[in-house]
């Protein structure tokens, strides 16, 4: 054992001339500088893609399931290595509910959290939707009701984006009230 010095904390009877409140004080603000560096280095060296589809059924009802987090969320993901948005689209799609997608069209494209997006709906698809490690509880909502729902952000610009592109122009009575929703 060695003397800690002068500048050391102080210990329980004896007073070195330090405080644990002062030394915890100035590791907290270099550690919060620190993050705050690393988090902008990587958000500048991360840009990532990612890509959602809708989902709907004869009744024109939105799938959807309860991610890990328990936010509603459509199924989506990350854009691995050299696959197109839309490729990335089918497979998150047979991943997370188990269905194949087919005849695919692009939504919307956004940026969120570093991230480069594109949502996509799929006109026609086969199986049944069944729950996996990252989607629970899968059902078809109606698109009013979904935008109540806590929903991952990323999810919601995807539901939005098919409101505005998809039902704007419907003389559905829930068509019009999830765009009466989305515009207040």
């Amino acid at each position: 054992y060695t003397n800690p010095g002068e500048g050391a904390p102080e210990s329980k009877d004896n007073d070195r001339g330090g405080s644990w409140d002062k030394h915890k004080d100035e590791h907290g603000k270099h550690k919060k500088k620190k993050h705050k560096e690393l988090k902008k280095a990587f958000n500048d060296f991360y840009k990532g893609k990612g890509a959602g589809v809708i989902v709907l059924n004869e009744e024109g009802k939105i799938l959807v399931g309860q991610g890990r987090d328990n936010k509603w969320q459509t199924p989506g993901g990350h854009v691995d290595g050299s696959e197109s948005f839309e490729q990335a689209a089918i497979r998150e799609l047979r991943e997370e509910a188990g269905i194949n997608g087919k005849d695919l069209s692009e939504i919307n494209s956004f940026n969120m959290g570093g991230n480069d997006s594109k949502t996509f709906l799929v006109h026609s698809f086969t199986g049944t939707p069944t729950d996996s490690n990252e989607l629970k509880n899968l059902k078809f909502i109606d698109v009013s009701s979904l935008l109540d729902m806590d929903m991952r952000d990323c999810s919601r610009k995807g539901v939005e984006g098919y409101i505005e592109t998809s039902l704007k122009k419907s003389t559905k009575l829930v068509d019009m009230l999830a765009v009466e929703k989305l515009e207040k």
